[in-house]
């Protein structure tokens, strides 16, 4: 694919995007000086167009995307075909409903929710669930929430299947 150039809207001829997902910027009379994209802490690459002297961040997929495919409609999200975040050439992108992301997230393994133990959040390993529930009717919820490290309201979801329904 050959490398096509076009400005980004809005900051007066001083920046342009490739269709292979680059930036680069014509401000203090350079000719082209390329703008090294920074990653965010989802993993998406952006950059920072200053217009006025104010910096403002840019997701390379929504210069890229609102370029060489055309403004985002309403409710719409943009999509890496190939699920890779860094790979912003517009071939790559399209833009997708909330419903058709996460099902392609999911169809793809890009989904980052994981359940029970597996969870950066839980407190509980899988054989703790199964010690809570044998528990149940042997051990006020109070002290079972005190060993555990949990709240009495866990410790009853727990019990009575409304939580860690997996195990």
């Amino acid at each position: 694919m050959n490398e096509r150039w076009k400005e980004i809207p809005g900051y007066g001829g001083d920046y342009e995007v490739s269709n292979l997902g680059m930036v680069r910027s014509y401000k203090r009379n350079t000719s082209g000086e390329m703008i090294k994209p920074q990653t965010n802490r989802g993993g998406y690459l952006y950059v920072n167009l200053y217009k006025n002297k104010k910096p403002k961040s840019r997701s390379l997929a929504s210069a890229v995307s609102e370029v060489f495919i055309g403004i985002r409609p309403r409710g719409l999200q943009i999509n890496h075909i190939d699920g890779n975040k860094k790979n912003n050439s517009v071939e790559n992108l399209e833009y997708i409903t909330s419903s058709e992301n996460v099902k392609h997230a999911w169809r793809t393994g890009l989904s980052t929710h994981k359940k029970g133990e597996l969870s950066h959040h839980s407190k509980l390993k899988n054989i703790d669930v199964l010690i809570i529930r044998h528990l149940r009717g042997k051990m006020k919820a109070i002290d079972i929430s005190s060993l555990f490290d949990i709240s009495v309201s866990n410790v009853s979801r727990i019990q009575t299947g409304k939580r860690w329904t997996h195990i």
